[in-house]
This record gives structure tokens, sequence and C-alpha cells, in this order.
């Protein structure tokens, strides 16, 4: 009967710890929960990080929260327990909030949680142009951003903007495209942008790539191509690789250090026999696509002013070489030719080739060429269109020549403009039968002295400025 007194008595002692009556409030209850958290404030570096608090109570509680950034678990409990708080990575600024424990009446414990930032060091290396652009081809070419730094959450705005490059239409096709990147690796890596639209010219374009506003490197120049499986564009061209007269220096071990070669400690290329030594660049200005393309000077059956027909010379016969950048040849005879042989995988028959060059010359130096092809070297066919000069009575056909002969200013002038060089002109025909994996040669061959006299016999030096071959 004793112990039954004794636990009713207990049991009375321990509920009234939680509900007393308080005499001054006329017999109100008042609370008596316990909650007590082992901290109230939280401090954390950048990176994720988690946090325990124990709670010491003697009633119910529960966790009010609506930090995106802080998850707590559990979010309630009864008596003593432990919240377990996680706190993301912060990628931005510093930061700070709170969140609530409440247990039974009373008033809420804030608890705070500061944690550092880890601003972006996102910076940007210079531009790639990667891929392809090809006529009436989509989705084949890109430019490669590389970046060091990123956070992994940035968001960045990217612009190509694509211009033609000695052309008013060869980016036709080509969209100026904004691009918005969000699919940075953590650290360090390269962001790969598509280049928008179908490119419908032929022809050297540019490329601007701005990053949040800001432009990244130099204007990105590459050539639209042909249409498979037709190739190729093939040129030879210093002026559109960017060098100049005054950049006669930066040709040695440049990639045109390979088109001529042979240079003397005075600037000039020594004459070479081997025709292979003297190549014509491929669509991107690249070593690795050389292959059998070359462009040679070819002394061929020199004609005396007598009418003798002399053996056939080399180049090794000329008198020597210069750049300006354009190649100056001394010495050229009648039938003295520039040669070009470009390989093709597979031409339909029917298919277009397009020749585009430049041709200058001293005042008594080889002035006119006329444009010839051949499929083995051997049996020549001239272009359609040629023009007439006769002199003495005897009719020359040709398509180059330049009236300017006598203006070093405008002879060594890059232009695709007649109305700035006469010397410039384009010619097209069509590939009488169906090639693959073939050699097509094109040569200019001189038939005439500027000064309106057929070629015999002469010192002057004859340019070649640029050689561009289309095939499509």
């Amino acid at each position: 009967m004793k112990k039954h007194f004794l636990f009713l008595a207990s049991l009375a002692i321990a509920f009234t710890a939680c509900n007393t009556t308080d005499p001054d409030n006329k017999g109100e209850e008042t609370s008596s929960d316990e909650l007590k958290l082992s901290k109230t404030e939280i401090t954390v570096a950048a990176p994720a990080a988690s946090s325990e608090i124990t709670v010491t109570a003697n009633c119910a509680w529960t966790v009010s929260n609506s930090l995106d950034w802080v998850s707590v678990q559990p979010t309630s409990g009864n008596g003593n327990g432990t919240i377990k708080v996680s706190i993301s990575e912060n990628t931005g600024d510093d930061r700070n909030g709170s969140f609530t424990v409440k247990g039974g009446s009373l008033d809420p414990v804030s608890v705070t949680v500061s944690q550092s930032g880890a601003p972006s060091s996102l910076s940007f290396g210079t531009p790639a142009f990667s891929g392809v652009l090809q006529i009436g081809q989509s989705g084949t070419a890109f430019v490669e951003v590389p970046y060091t730094g990123s956070n992994g959450k940035e968001t960045i705005e990217f612009t190509l903007s694509v211009s033609s490059v000695y052309s008013n239409d060869s980016n036709k096709g080509i969209e100026s495209t904004t691009y918005t990147a969000e699919s940075f690796a953590k650290g360090d890596g390269t962001l790969k942008i598509p280049v928008s639209g179908t490119p419908e010219v032929l022809g050297l374009v540019g490329i601007t790539v701005t990053a949040a506003g800001q432009t990244l490197g130099d204007v990105l120049e590459t050539r639209v191509r042909e249409k498979l499986p037709y190739s190729s564009y093939v040129a030879w061209n210093p002026w559109a690789a960017g060098y100049t007269r005054a950049d006669f220096a930066l040709m040695i071990g440049g990639p045109y250090d390979k088109s001529w070669t042979n240079y003397g400690a005075d600037e000039t290329l020594r004459a070479s026999t081997n025709a292979s030594d003297h190549i014509i660049l491929p669509t991107d200005y690249s070593n690795d696509e050389y292959k059998d393309a070359y462009l040679s000077a070819v002394a061929a059956n020199a004609i005396t002013a007598g009418g003798t027909v002399t053996p056939p010379k080399t180049t090794s016969g000329l008198s020597g070489f210069t750049f300006n950048p354009g190649i100056q040849i001394q010495g050229l005879l009648k039938d003295d030719y520039y040669l070009a042989a470009v390989p093709v995988k597979s031409v339909a028959k029917g298919a277009k080739v397009t020749v585009l060059a430049s041709i200058g010359g001293a005042a008594a130096a080889a002035g006119y060429f006329i444009l010839e092809y051949s499929l083995d070297k051997t049996n020549w066919e001239a272009f359609p269109d040629a023009k007439s000069i006769t002199v003495s009575d005897v009719e020359y056909k040709y398509h180059y020549n330049d009236i300017n002969s006598t203006d070093k200013t405008i002879r060594y002038t890059y232009s695709k403009d007649v109305s700035v060089d006469a010397g410039v002109a384009s010619y097209t025909m069509t590939v009488p039968a169906a090639l693959s994996n073939a050699t097509v040669y094109f040569r200019l061959r001189a038939v005439g002295l500027n000064g309106s006299s057929a070629v015999q016999t002469k010192g002057g030096w004859s340019d070649i400025k640029y050689l561009e071959i289309y095939i499509d």
C-alpha cells in the first residue's frame, strides 16, 4: 500500500514540474518546458559542409527552415536528440541566414548559419576554329574556347560574329549567333560552341568571339569548303595569310616557308628544280594537307628571237626569285609557265572549276599569260573566254595581263578588285569527265611581254601575287 502511494506521489511531482500554478496569475498554469541547444551559430567555408547540434529538452520540439542552401534533419523530435545541419557548396558571395528550433511552448531559438563565398575566377584563353565550314552543310563547324578557374556554376553569354574576308558574300548563309554557356566543368576545360547556319558561298570568312561582351583573341579566319565528295580548294596566297612586303622575315619558319624554298641571305629565293618544293597551301593554310599540290615556275621550251627552239630549261636557268610577298621571277621566256597540280578525291563530270589569280610584272617582263588545264600534264586545253592581242600581225590569246606594270605601288598591292589591280581575273570551266583520286594540272603560260610584244628575251620580273583554285 505504501509503494502505490509513493508512485502516485512521484507522478504528481513530475506532472507539476511541467505544469505548475502561479499564485500571482490567479491559478493559471505556467510552462516548465526546457530546451537547450549546444550551438546557435554555425560558420563554415565555401565548400559543402555539415555540423551537428545537440538538443537537450524535456519536451517536443520542431525545426523551421526556409534556407534553400541549408538542410536540417530531423525536423522534429521529443526530448534529447541531435540535429544534423548540411550546407551546400557556395559558388557565389558570402551568405548567411538562420533557422529556428521551437520547444513546447517556449519561444523559438534562432540558429545562424554563415558561409564564406567562392566567387568565380573563370578566365578564357585564345579561341580556335574546329571542324569544317562546307557548302550546303550545317552543324559541322565549331569554335573551341579554353577556360580556367571555373566554379562549375557560371552562366556566360558568347557571341560569334561572322563576316566575309576579301569578299562581300563569303559568309552568306552563316549566322552570327549568341550562345549561352551553362556547361562549364569545374576547374579547367574547353567549351565547344557551334557555328550556326548553312554556308552558301565558297570563300574566306572571319569569326569574332566575345564572352560577356569582351572580345577573345584575334578574328578567326577559315575557308568555306566545297560540297563533299568534291575536293578541293587550294590556294597559294601569302597575302590572305596576312603577310606584306615588310614581313619577309616572318616567312622564315612559317607555313609559307614551304611554299618557295631555299632563301638566300639577301632575301632572294634560290631556284629549285624540285617542283614539289613549291607548295600550294590548302583551304586552311595548314601543313597537313599539302599532299601533291604544288605551284612551280617551269621554264618550258624557250623560243629565241631567231625562232630556234632551245632545249627545255628548269627553274635553275632563271635569273632569280624574290618575295613581295607575291613571287617575282626574273627571266620568264615565251611558253614558260606557273604550274599548279591539285589532287582531287571525287569530282563529277560537269563540276565547275574556278581559277582566281593576280598577275603583275615589270615593263620589260612577261605580262600576258594564258590559263590552261590538263588531266595528264601533257595535253593542255585553254580555259574559255580568252582575250586576244595582235602583235606584228600575229594574234595571241591570253587570260591575264598587267597594264599597271610601271606602277610599283599597284604591283605590290593585293586586291581582288579589278578597279584596283587590273592583273586580277577569274575564269570558270566545267570538268569534261568524272575524276576519282586524280590530279588536275593548271598553268599560267607566258605568251606576251608587257608593252604588247611577243615574249622573246627580256630580263624583267614577272609577278604572281596569288593563285586560288576552286573545284565545286
